[in-house]
């Protein structure tokens, strides 16, 4: 038969006791303290807590360790105190019951045997806690889940000055800052893959941490407040909120407390490129195909690129005194976050230019047979297209990157139209026609615009000052009035 999974007890403390089997009167009864204090005397009270800690751990303790639960009843009168319980296995266990159930029976065990003498307390629990040490540490050595509480526990201990093995401290934390890690990761992940496409504009003065940007931390002067290195700076963008909250909580990681040991200033610093890995590791792969059918996704994850690697340059910056943790860097991180960023930019502008080279494939031979509603219906596609598109990008991208996006698109459109038109014969007559085409091309000066205000407006530039190449197209424009 197996072991049952339910059962009950009871321990009484009686105050007084008979010194002679059989008795039934009181009136010659003796103190149990007084017992206890004449067994210390005489060096027998360890002994005796000992064999009856043996008793107490296999009618309680023995089924916490098996996962029971317990429900305590403490009941006193003026000539004794009674512990009752009943206990079960199988049952979904309160936070915190196991030290729970501990507190309560050494709480009972110090004020109803010993009546709270403090002499005898430390012989008690030392006792006690000789039976609960091993089996904490084999919890702890299973599962992290208690380390906390274990930790607390011992710290109790320590505050009241009972006795009490030693538990390895160091190995405690190690195990509470990989479980700190793992949980921390898990949530990254589940961060990263969630379906959330919002997008949060950021500039220099919003950011925390990295060269020029805003630090609470404090320097060597005592003082927070911005940096004012500008050797490398951030251009109002705008990033997805999964790579906002992340860099916000890697910050947090790495944000040490004044007496932080070298350990956890390890763990911390290993975490915080885990959380970085898990961005290259998740996000490209679920976005590899929305960002090829849609630019400003991967514009949105270029933006990304380049936000994490201006918060990486400076991030072993970010220590409670200001100075940098000694062999511990992300600066290798810096190329791999450049490339993956740039990979995707190319591949996009690269297909955005096959597709306006393919959209005027026919324009050429329109042009010398001077069918130019065809030439027109053509251009006017890809002009209305990359309008749109230059709209979509203009709002979330740094403006020299989209200065630079634009115009490769735009030189790739007018130099084709440009060459087709100069391989045409066009009499008098086609030539106003020409000029309305041209027009429309050239109706794409209006997207060449630069964030302003902090960000949150845009005025215009020049095209000439990001493509000399534009005005060949405004001569021809003009010759033609």
């Amino acid at each position: 038969m197996g072991k049952p999974n339910e059962g009950k007890g009871s321990l009484t403390v009686s105050y007084r006791v008979l010194p002679i089997a059989g008795r039934s009167r009181y009136d010659s009864a003796v103190p149990l303290i007084n017992i206890l204090l004449a067994l210390n005397e005489l060096d027998l009270l360890d002994l005796t807590f000992a064999k009856f800690v043996d008793d107490l751990d296999s009618a309680i303790l023995e089924k916490l360790w098996q996962g029971a639960t317990f429900n305590f009843d403490v009941k006193k009168t003026k000539n004794s105190a009674i512990i009752s319980w009943n206990w079960k296995i199988g049952v979904a266990k309160k936070e915190n019951e196991l030290f729970e159930n501990l507190k309560t029976i050494t709480e009972f065990l110090t004020s109803s045997l010993l009546h709270d003498v403090s002499e005898l307390t430390p012989i008690l629990l030392m006792n006690v806690w000789n039976h609960i040490h091993p089996h904490l540490t084999a919890l702890l050595n299973k599962s992290t889940d208690q380390s906390a509480n274990i930790s607390e526990t011992y710290n109790v201990l320590d505050e009241l000055e009972i006795p009490h093995p030693e538990l390895d401290v160091s190995k405690l934390r190690i195990i509470s800052m990989d479980q700190q890690r793992k949980e921390t990761l898990i949530v990254i992940r589940d961060l990263l893959v969630q379906e959330d496409w919002n997008t949060v504009l950021v500039t220099q003065d919003t950011e925390r941490g990295g060269v020029g940007g805003k630090s609470t931390s404090k320097g060597k002067d005592g003082k927070g407040g911005p940096r004012h290195d500008k050797a490398v700076s951030l251009e109002a963008c705008c990033v997805s909120n999964k790579v906002h909250t992340l860099v916000e909580m890697v910050y947090q990681v790495l944000t040490p407390t004044e007496n932080l040991e070298e350990a956890q200033a390890e763990s911390a610093f290993y975490t915080a490129r885990d959380m970085l890995h898990l961005f290259r590791a998740l996000i490209p792969v679920s976005l590899n195909s929305s960002m090829l059918d849609n630019p400003v996704a991967a514009m949105v994850f270029f933006n990304d690129c380049r936000y994490l690697e201006y918060h990486i340059i400076t991030l072993s910056h970010y220590s409670s005194n200001g100075e940098v943790i000694s062999g511990r860097t992300f600066i290798d991180m810096l190329p791999v976050f450049r490339k993956l960023g740039e990979s995707r930019v190319l591949a996009v502008m690269r297909l955005q230019r096959d597709e306006i080279v393919e959209g005027l494939k026919g324009v050429v031979n329109s042009f010398q047979s001077g069918e130019l509603e065809e030439v027109e219906e053509s251009v006017k596609k890809q002009v209305v297209k990359l309008k749109i598109l230059s709209k979509k990008l203009k709002v979330v991208m740094q403006t020299t990157v989209y200065l630079s996006v634009i115009a490769t698109w735009t030189e790739t459109l007018v130099t084709n139209v440009l060459n087709s038109v100069a391989e045409a014969k066009l009499d008098d007559e086609n030539q106003w026609k020409l000029r309305y085409i041209l027009g429309m091309v050239k109706s794409i000066e209006e997207e060449f615009e630069e964030r302003v205000d902090n960000g949150k407006t845009f005025r215009r530039v020049p095209v000439v000052k990001v493509w000399d190449g534009w005005e060949r197209l405004l001569d021809i424009w003009g010759n033609l009035q």
